[in-house]
């Protein structure tokens, strides 16, 4: 619909609800903490909007998400994995990791609370406060781009009163709010205030027609109590808790135009909802590659041809945004208790205050990674060259579920579990914690964990009658967070079960504390009656701690579960391995070096495939990613060593008996023991899980010891303002803001190949060139640091009938933390970047009808990125489309191999020349033959005519450990240099999430009936202009189109006051606004993530008031 007949729309028609105090031919004054003293709106010389609570139930701001309607250069969104990401003036949570913090701080009643409230419903609330630029000096930690402080109403002494508000609107919206005051004494009163709210999901389930994505099912309640100890003592005291279970979405739209070729499961630049090219994806590979459970390199529609993906399993056309297509129903369950406790003072001087703010959550969500149905599991019969696969009826694969903190034993095993392997009375892990059996390709992934947050701070504000006052503070804040990353696939669970992998879920456990005190203040001088100067600063002294722990999928081989050459035996009866089914296990990357490769690949037969060279070598033969790890732990090198010599000593003797492999015969009995032997000094000398923190125990990586820091910040601000008539301010300001560094997951860098040569620990490593696709992961980044200049105006004009708050500003962000994705991981890195804008909020109440109100609010808004910095964009390696595409010369190969130099690599993309690759292709391309036709095909992915390939396309798969490292690839590599992507310069591109122009109209009118009632109606208009969703501006993928939004009510007041009827319509004409889009990895096939403002939501309020 055309903006200009929305707008008139907006203008004619009626919404919300508007207090009788605003028909007044004078605007009221607004009472803030800005400042972190009581102070009029109007004289505090920062840029803020506050929104009392009327102002919330007038502009129907029910979640904070709202807020991005009604606050200059606000923008809210949703990442992917459900954490709430808030933006002003186009910084927010721009870097991710429990050790970085958001540069808009969260606090509720002045005291930090992160972003846990975020997703709440706002209730019983006396106002919210949006402070825009550096608050560090008085908000503390964090805070480069601005606050936000949420103030509930306390108990008053005057009067016993309530409400309940009960609201019914579509969507099967049903929610009661009620509030009680009760004075005790006139001294000593408290406040009950809750809610309880059900609500259907904005997005329906097409394949499970009972469930649906993004419904709600929370209530939250909050106890508080005031007590006048004395005519100078108040002490304030609030307990509130928040409980959700609800099919809260971690991912809007699932967006895909399937690829014809297995190296993407999408095409860049989707449009569609297709099922991801289901080999493309990481469940694809496995099963094809690795368990011969679906066809290789094949697209959706040969799945449908072979009876794997039926009619309903098949992804319907046409889906529109509102729809998915899945067959896992999210779940999200949240639990916070927040206890808040102040004393404030009054002394002759002043007021001292003491604050005590201490925070628990609990958390646990799992969803669908990919949002889709995927082909049923397939048995494979036949020969090569003739093989057919048909839906495995018998199928049932069983999904561990995992956790952290107080969720184990609940919905994952405990430690004492997880290390056994087994429950305690002997039964299988997954007979207590499974959350799925399923018969088809399935992706859950979802995080669980703990946090507690204790916050203390000592206050003192003068009061003094001369010109010189100040605010002087201290606090201290403790984290400490302890969480899991679940990922669980069903191809992974069975491909654990064949290859004696433990365990068989992806789960990386992680513990991070803070430490930080800090100190603060600010000095006042009145320099007359109109002039004012303001210096301020916080000193922080902090400690960092991010503990990672081994608990992730294949950790070790479990040697207990191979009974091949009577290996399980014998480390039973020998060496007191578990008879229960327990596992014993061996680290995974000594397995891959230390144990194959003198033994060859054990799972065939324990006598079959060693390298003959181990046997006349005096080492342990074990590789560097191997003795980088064995290094860690006191003897294990000597240890396995000796195991070595011994073993091969036993092997010798037996080959030399002609190798038997009849089980019974001794010297095919004395070498499974010595094999057994070997592998239990192997595992006893380095253990396989929860060892802590061991990829930064390595020297010669960047991250080598880099997990644990303290370090000091230091923000401040000077203000100046002048009150150049008596309702006018003039203020130009500088505030420097700081945000701590925060700690990064360590990077193999033979992997990551730094651009720049370094060492850490006394052993360097090397670099590459852009070119060839190098990348430097910081293992912390810097702290990041943000100068403002700001001026601004804040006057009431016309005798208080218009009210003007004006702000321009430049900002200059060094070192700015910004995340990205390097293959599957996630890292932050730093940029500079400079800001510029300006915002204006106006609000009119003309003395020619004292009805009407007003309110107009605008951003604009210039962002760029200004350091060269080099990166490799995870969605689009070959750069299509950009200053640096190489798609021409080069060539995307999904990885096949489980590990490429111990780190993961299945589903990653890596990228070859295509010169290079076809000079070693068959002879009929021109090659040399390195690769022949039936490798070549392979590569492919299409064997036996699936796909209708020939020898002539380039290759979809390839084991990378086979093209540029001569590593065990049946000792046949192709020396095809390869990299992880095309480096682009990110320098002169637009931050993320950061529109240029956004703006709010709302008009409001005030009918006094002539029987006593009032009505209200109530219209408002908002527009945002498009953006970038990564620092990439990949126009091809990253453009979030502008878009805008029509909210509309009517409040019915009778005459008696002691009620209320109001009727709301928000997003009228049902647009769907796309607010994010998250690219998903090459694992998960290349999706995209649409999130989307709530689609049209109508109801009504009844709220009675006794």
């Amino acid at each position: 619909m055309n903006r200009f007949i929305k707008f008139l729309i907006a203008g004619a028609v009626i919404m919300g609800f508007q207090v009788p105090a605003f028909a007044q031919a004078s605007l009221e004054e607004v009472i803030v903490t800005a400042q972190r003293t009581e102070q009029s709106l109007q004289d505090v010389p920062i840029a803020v909007t506050a929104l009392s609570s009327d102002d919330l139930d007038t502009k129907q701001v029910i979640t904070f998400s709202d807020l991005q309607l009604n606050v200059p250069g606000l923008n809210f969104g949703q990442t992917n994995f459900g954490a709430a990401s808030i933006n002003l003036r186009g910084i927010g949570r721009l870097s991710t990791g429990n050790s970085f913090d958001q540069s808009v701080s969260y606090h509720v009643n002045e005291a930090p609370v992160g972003a846990s409230g975020v997703g709440l419903e706002q209730y019983d609330v006396a106002r919210v406060e949006v402070l825009r630029g550096p608050q560090g000096t008085l908000f503390g930690r964090g805070a480069t781009a601005g606050a936000v402080n949420v103030i509930t109403n306390k108990p008053d002494f005057d009067e016993t009163y309530g409400s309940v508000k009960v609201t019914a609107g579509n969507f099967n919206t049903q929610k009661i709010e009620a509030m009680v005051n009760l004075p005790i004494s006139e001294n000593l009163a408290v406040r009950f205030a809750g809610y309880d709210l059900q609500r259907d999901g904005f997005i329906d389930n097409l394949f499970l027609p009972n469930t649906d994505y993004d419904g709600r099912n929370q209530n939250s309640g909050r106890f508080s109590l005031r007590w006048n100890a004395s005519d100078a003592t108040t002490i304030d005291l609030s307990f509130s808790n928040f409980n959700e279970e609800s099919s809260r979405a971690l991912k809007g739209r699932y967006v895909c135009d399937e690829s014809p070729t297995a190296n993407r499961g999408c095409v860049l630049g989707s449009k569609g909802s297709d099922l991801a090219n289901p080999a493309g994806v990481y469940d694809g590979i496995i099963s094809s590659v690795f368990l011969n459970t679906s066809p290789p390199g094949v697209g959706s529609a040969t799945y449908k041809a072979l009876g794997l993906l039926n009619a309903k399993e098949s992804r319907p056309e046409n889906m529109t945004a509102r729809q998915a297509h899945a067959d896992f129903a999210p779940i999200w369950k949240a639990d916070s208790e927040t206890i808040q406790f102040n004393l404030t003072h009054q002394l002759d001087a002043g007021s001292l205050s003491f604050n005590y703010t201490g925070l628990d959550t609990a958390s646990y969500t799992r969803s669908d990674t990919d949002m889709a149905v995927n082909p049923a599991i397939a048995v494979r019969s036949g020969s090569p060259g003739a093989y057919t696969y048909a839906r495995d009826t018998s199928a049932n694969v069983a999904l561990l579920d995992g956790c952290a903190g107080d969720w184990c034993g609940v919905t994952g095993p405990t430690r004492a579990e997880e290390v056994a392997g087994v429950l305690a009375d002997g039964s299988a892990l997954t007979t207590k914690y499974t959350f799925a059996n399923v018969s088809r390709g399935t992706f859950i992934d979802g995080t669980t964990g703990n946090g507690s947050d204790d916050y203390y701070e000592l206050k003192f504000a003068s009061d003094f009658d001369g010109p010189h006052n100040f605010l002087l503070g201290i606090n201290s804040y403790e984290v400490y967070v302890t969480g899991r990353y679940l990922t669980v696939s069903s191809p992974l669970a069975q491909l654990s079960s064949l290859l004696y992998y433990y365990p068989s879920n992806f789960g990386t456990l992680n513990n991070y504390q803070l430490e930080a005190e800090g100190i603060f203040g600010e000095y006042y001088y009145q320099i007359n009656d109109d002039m004012k100067l303001t210096v301020g600063a916080r000193f922080a002294d902090e400690t960092k701690t991010n503990n990672q722990f081994r608990t992730t999928y294949y950790m070790g081989t479990n040697v207990n579960g191979i009974s091949a050459g009577g290996i399980s035996g014998a480390g039973q009866l020998l060496f007191d391995w578990p008879t229960n089914g327990g596992v014993k296990l061996v680290h995974n990357t000594l397995w891959g070096s230390c144990i194959e490769g003198m033994t060859g690949t054990l799972l065939t037969g324990f006598q079959s495939g060693f390298k003959a060279d181990h046997l006349s070598r005096t080492d342990d033969t074990c590789s560097e990613n191997a003795d980088e790890i064995i290094a860690q732990h006191d003897g294990a090198a000597a240890a396995i060593t000796q195991a070595s010599a011994a073993f091969r000593a036993a092997k010798l003797a037996y080959v030399g008996a002609g190798a038997p492999t009849d089980p019974t015969d001794p010297n095919a009995q004395a070498y499974g023991a010595a094999l057994a032997g070997f592998m239990n000094a192997v595992s006893e000398a380095v253990p396989s899980m929860y060892n802590m923190d061991e990829q930064y125990n390595i020297p010669g990586w960047p991250a080598y010891q880099a997990n644990k820091f303290d370090y000091e910040t230091t923000s401040g601000r000077v203000v100046f303002d002048w009150k150049y008539d008596e309702n006018s301010m003039m203020y130009a300001s500088f505030a420097r803001g700081v945000k701590p560094a925060g700690v990064n997951p360590a990077a193999n860098p033979r992997v990551y190949k730094p651009c720049a040569a370094g060492s850490t620990g006394g052993v360097s490593w090397n670099a590459t060139t852009a070119e060839n696709g190098c990348v430097d992961i910081p293992a912390q980044t810097k702290k990041e640091v943000a100068d403002t200049l700001e001026i601004g105006v804040k006057t009431d004009l016309m005798d208080g009938q218009l009210r003007v708050n004006a702000n321009v500003f430049t900002t200059d962000y060094t070192d700015l933390q910004i995340a990205s994705v390097v293959a599957a991981t996630t890292y932050n890195f730093n940029s500079d970047a400079e800001i510029s804008g300006a915002e204006l909020e106006l609000t009119y109440l003309p003395e020619w009808d004292s009805n009407l109100r007003i309110d107009f609010m605008m951003s604009l808004l210039d962002t760029e990125i200004t350091s060269d910095d080099r990166r490799i964009n995870p969605f689009n390696k070959l750069g299509v489309g950009t200053a640096n595409d190489i798609s021409a010369t080069h060539h995307e190969i999904k990885c096949t191999a489980i590990l490429y130099e111990s780190t993961a690599c299945v589903g990653n993309n890596f990228v070859v020349e295509k010169t290079k690759l076809e000079a070693k292709g068959p002879t009929l391309i021109g090659g040399d033959n390195t690769i022949d036709v039936t490798a070549w095909l392979t590569g492919l992915g299409t064997i036996n005519g699936f796909g209708g390939a020939t020898a002539t396309v380039l290759p979809s798969y390839g084991d990378r450990n086979c093209f540029d490292k001569a590593s065990d690839c049946s000792e046949t590599f192709f020396d095809i240099p390869s990299i992880t992507g095309s480096t682009a310069s990110l320098k002169g591109n637009s931050l993320p999430q950061s529109p240029e122009f956004s703006g709010n109209l709302s008009a409001s009118y005030t009918f006094n009936m002539s029987n006593g009632w009032t009505l209200i109606p109530t219209a408002s208009y908002y527009f945002q202009d498009e953006s970038f969703s990564t620092e990439y501006n990949a126009t091809v993928s990253d453009v979030i189109d502008s878009w805008d939004e029509v909210n509309l009510g009517l409040l019915v007041i009778p005459a008696s006051g002691d009620w209320s009827l109001k009727a709301y319509a928000r997003n009228v004409t049902d647009e769907d606004n796309v607010t994010t889009k998250y690219n998903s990895t090459d694992v998960t096939g290349n999706f995209q993530s649409w999130q989307y403002r709530d689609p049209r939501t109508v109801g009504v309020e009844l709220n009675m008031n006794f």
